[in-house]
């Protein structure tokens, strides 16, 4: 018994919610009702009546609802709620901006592991086969380096540090007992600290292959601010965990004890331009992406928690 939660913001999610549906009601016909399953697409107080609206047409498809928000809650506490009102021992959260239509045995694989019994399975995520079109080209090229190290077997070599909500399986009674911290309202770090919790709690993690393709490529330009969004994210909550599960923060944190840090943000300062226009061309580097990851963290930490640097 399985409650699929899809937490959306201005995101229409009616193809996946479809998918899903049919693959429920195919699965529940197929074990004879041994399979049963909830759908619910939450709303997080989107301000684009069109875009709700859209998504109102989830209430028309087997086994699914909408529940709409009477205000923006944050990307941690929509996912509190929705475990709340979930009606079966099992969650399975997706973001509402992935696809299913490539792995028909979705539903399936996770009804098999849930009764296997490991408290939190992650099944992965895959890029898109190619750029859609221009302008997406840093997001995609992101996805794609992240795709060589997103197998089963690396992922489970780093069970904690590799949790993410884009699509994980967890027993809702694991969920309620270690919940999402509601300080994490904006993009980023919430799935790592969510990680470290899970850890803390000694619930196992169980990484298996059954992923869905990430299909909500950002603008170049959007894409760029989402990441300095999460490093201010990072940066202003000062958590020392949080900070040993990002790379660009112990990178920070080596440069400082090595008494470089003031360097690397001499060198963001200067070089800050470039490198922006790099990432926001047709041609964006991976490696500037990191260099300008690190600059912009080692800035911040030059202010006091919560003053943003540009």
């Amino acid at each position: 018994m399985i409650s699929i939660l899809i937490p959306t913001y201005c995101y229409d999610c009616t193809a996946l919610a479809s998918a899903l549906s049919r693959q429920g009601t195919e699965l529940q016909r197929e074990t004879g009702g041994g399979f049963r399953f909830e759908l619910i697409v939450g709303d997080d107080g989107s301000p684009e009546a069109a875009s709700v609206e859209r998504n109102r047409a989830v209430n028309r498809l087997p086994g699914c609802r909408l529940w709409e928000s009477p205000r923006n809650l944050g990307r941690a506490a929509i996912r509190n709620r929705l475990a709340e009102m979930a009606a079966y021992p099992w969650l399975l959260f997706i973001d509402s901006d992935a696809g299913a239509e490539e792995n028909p045995g979705f539903l399936r694989r996770y009804w098999q592991e849930a009764a296997a019994g490991a408290p939190v399975v992650c099944g992965g995520l895959r890029n898109v086969g190619r750029l859609p079109r221009p302008g997406l080209e840093l997001r995609f090229r992101y996805e794609a380096w992240l795709d060589r190290r997103r197998s089963a077997g690396q992922r489970s070599s780093r069970p904690y540090d590799e949790f993410t909500f884009f699509n994980c399986l967890i027993r809702r009674s694991t969920f309620l007992s270690v919940r999402i911290d509601e300080r994490y309202k904006h993009y980023g770090y919430e799935d790592v600290d969510f990680g470290l919790r899970l850890k803390a709690a000694g619930a196992g993690i169980k990484h298996i292959e059954n992923p869905l393709i990430h299909l909500g490529l950002d603008e170049n330009a959007c894409f760029l601010e989402k990441i300095e969004t999460s490093l201010r994210t990072l940066h202003s909550l000062g958590d020392r965990r949080l900070e040993q599960g990002s790379a660009v923060a112990r990178m920070a944190l080596r440069l400082k004890r090595l008494h470089l840090d003031g360097a690397m943000r001499l060198f963001h300062a200067a070089f800050r331009s470039l490198e922006r226009r790099n990432l926001l061309g047709s041609r964006p580097s991976i490696a500037v992406l990191s260099l300008y990851k690190l600059g912009y963290y080692c800035s911040l930490r030059g202010t006091l928690p919560g003053k943003g640097q540009g």
